[in-house]
């Protein structure tokens, strides 16, 4: 997706149903969207900025104030093997330490800061479902190994609070239907 089409699909979301209640930063930031991030309930949906993009955009010196409401991705770089030690390494700097899941460091993608001291593991949803389709099998003809990773992921996943670390999985710009 080029930049038009990012900026495009940013401003769409700013309207659409399904975006409603999330808090956006100031509109000259839409090209830093890269997508959602979900989380547990009790949890609100939150929009993604790419740190490195926010930077690039921004007039200030150290680029937009912090905004509680969003989250900001500070990515790994793409193509380092990523391990649960690697991601270990990389919380280090923050309070606290992170919380990984299980077997998913294919799918991790990055940080979250939600607070100058605090952040949060990010997952790919997409890379998510794909692991966990990975691992089922059909027990009859009838069953559809996406539509099992995808209830598995609603309800293990999705539906799991380990507390105020829990890890937030984005749904990427790319990766949505814009109705």
């Amino acid at each position: 997706m080029n930049i038009k089409s990012r900026l495009a699909a940013a401003a769409d979301l700013r309207t659409s149903e399904y975006w409603e209640g999330l808090t956006f930063l100031d509109p000259k930031y839409d090209g830093a969207i890269i997508g959602v991030a979900e989380s547990c309930p009790g949890r609100e949906a939150k929009v993604m900025y790419d740190k490195k993009r926010l930077a690039k955009i921004s007039t200030d010196r150290w680029g937009p104030k912090l905004n509680p409401a969003v989250y900001v991705l500070d990515p790994v770089d793409r193509g380092k093997t990523i391990t649960k030690r690697r991601i270990h390494n990389m919380a280090l700097k923050w309070d606290g330490g992170i919380i990984t899941a299980d077997d998913l460091e294919k799918a991790f993608v990055g940080l979250a800061q939600v607070s100058p001291r605090r952040a949060l593991a990010v997952y790919d949803r997409e890379r998510v479902l794909k692991r966990l389709a990975d691992t089922f099998e059909p027990v009859d003809e009838d069953d559809d190994v996406e539509t099992m990773a995808i209830e598995w992921y609603e309800y293990n996943v999705i539906g799991s609070w380990v507390g105020p670390k829990t890890p937030v999985f984005m749904i990427y710009l790319e990766d949505m239907t814009l109705d």
